[in-house]
């Protein structure tokens, strides 16, 4: 009976790939990329008032109280009186994602709308987003393995 044995050197492979598990443990510089392009694509739904479809114009009622005192009004319809919901937009990376939000309590109204206002969905994702965070992962992996050449 024949009996034939081989021997193949994996180590180089083996090193590479634990290289390659220890950088993907950290996924925080990949969820921070992610968290500064949604707050780009949060920046741009606030500048073109809803994308990709034009949010709700503002009631009779709000223009009302906008315009009570005032010679002029802001045409934006999320502009309020302070900018203040947009400029207190953030985003937080952890190791398994991000989180992205405000902490103004009427937020979530805006987002979500609610019986008296329509939603005005300013948290979303946009189709350039989705392949944009997918170029920034397969940049990320391309880096890992990269940097072992």
């Amino acid at each position: 009976m024949l009996n034939v044995t081989t021997t193949v050197d994996d180590s180089g492979a083996i090193k590479m790939l634990e290289i390659f598990a220890d950088k993907v443990n950290d996924l925080n510089p990949i969820m921070e990329d992610v968290g500064k392009r949604m707050i780009t694509s949060i920046t741009r739904n606030f500048q073109a008032q809803g994308r990709p479809s034009p949010w709700a114009g503002l009631s009779e009622k709000t223009l009302a109280k906008r315009r009570k005192g005032k010679e002029e009004i802001s045409p934006m319809i999320l502009a309020g009186d302070t900018g203040m919901l947009r400029s207190t937009i953030a985003a937080e990376s952890f190791p398994g994602g991000v989180s992205i939000g405000s902490p103004m309590e009427y937020a979530p109204y805006i987002q979500k709308g609610t019986r008296f206002m329509p939603a005005r969905p300013f948290v979303l994702f946009q189709p350039e987003d989705i392949i944009g965070i997918k170029k920034d992962v397969n940049d990320y992996i391309s880096k890992v393995f990269g940097a072992q050449s």
